[in-house]
């Protein structure tokens, strides 16, 4: 069932980014060609709850055990960790948005992230450091 999921949300992932950004031809049905992503594949859990694909084409899939890199041929996982203040802030990854300009922003059930492609790491965000426009401004 777990797997019926990811498929179909692989297809109209795909599908979606075909139909909406392709200025090429059209394709066959026949002409796709999908495998089954599971935790012998690398995947740390099969109850995706988020995907996006960023700019570069990698699909990124958060799970209640990790984050997931998929480049179309291996998965790399990210996990939280107590000895790397670049590590996600929690395992729990409830959310995934690629923003206007390409950035990867990570929601975890312990606050939020921004991938930093250049260090493969990730930076936590305060809300602190934040600036949300006020009910004056808005």
């Amino acid at each position: 069932m777990r797997s019926t999921l990811i498929y179909s949300m692989l297809l109209l992932l795909l599908a979606l980014s075909g139909v909406l950004f392709s200025s090429a031809k059209a394709i066959e049905v026949s002409d796709l060609h999908f495998t089954e992503l599971n935790k012998q594949h690398g995947l740390s859990d099969t109850a995706v709850l988020d995907i996006v694909e960023d700019h570069m084409g990698f699909i990124w899939l958060a799970t209640s055990n990790g984050l997931n890199r998929y480049s179309g041929y291996d998965v790399k996982q990210y996990h939280p960790s107590d000895v790397d203040p670049n590590s996600l802030p929690s395992g729990y990854i409830q959310t995934l948005f690629v923003d206007s300009e390409g950035k990867l922003w990570v929601g975890t059930n312990s606050g939020l992230a921004l991938y930093q492609p250049e260090s493969d790491s990730f930076k936590a965000v305060s809300y602190t450091h934040l600036t949300l426009p006020t009910n004056r401004e808005v």
